[in-house]
């Protein structure tokens, strides 16, 4: 049942009516503006989750990358300390070595040096007798000479005769 409302009343009722389906429009499209602002919230979300799950697997990766080359850099060290180890007990022996050879050295210098004294003893001792020839000198060696010299020096021998064969 439709009423006839009388004109004033029309008029107002139009007018409301008209006003309320403005703010009805205006309402629909602030709803349709707000809709559109959620999906595009939504989407970013959605990329930002992805950029977030795609960074993070990044992340993941990199550090399980970044853990193998740390193991295998442990591998390469202990090999390495094997190796250190290795030349270490080179480097002792050597070591050891070089003390045995100055050892050696001490002693082959000590020898010498005695064997100088000892020369240099028996150069002192004057005992050889010198003959001038027309051929040249010419030393002769007595008994007495040999005496003389192990008497002094108090050697045996092999070095007085060691000592002559050096003289001569």
């Amino acid at each position: 049942m439709k009423f006839k409302l009388p004109f004033v009343l029309r008029k107002t009722y139009e007018r409301v009516v008209f006003e309320l389906e403005k703010d009805l429009n205006v309402q629909e499209i602030a709803r349709e503006v707000a809709d559109k602002r959620v999906g595009e919230l939504r989407d970013e979300l959605y990329i930002k989750e992805q950029d977030f799950d795609a960074m993070k697997e990044y992340k993941d990766s990199r550090i399980a990358k970044l853990e193998s080359d740390l193991e295998e850099r442990d591998k390469r060290i202990k090999g390495m300390e094997w190796c250190i180890q290795e030349r270490d007990k080179e480097i002792e022996n050597i070591k050891q070595d070089n003390v045995k050879m100055y050892k050696k050295l001490d002693m082959a210098s000590e020898m010498q040096r005695q064997v100088k004294d000892k020369i240099d003893t028996a150069f002192i001792i004057d005992f050889v007798t010198k003959k001038i020839t027309p051929k040249g000198a010419v030393r002769i060696i007595k008994p007495e000479d040999v005496k003389k010299l192990s008497v002094n020096v108090g050697e045996d021998l092999v070095e007085i005769y060691t000592k002559i064969g050096m003289m001569l």
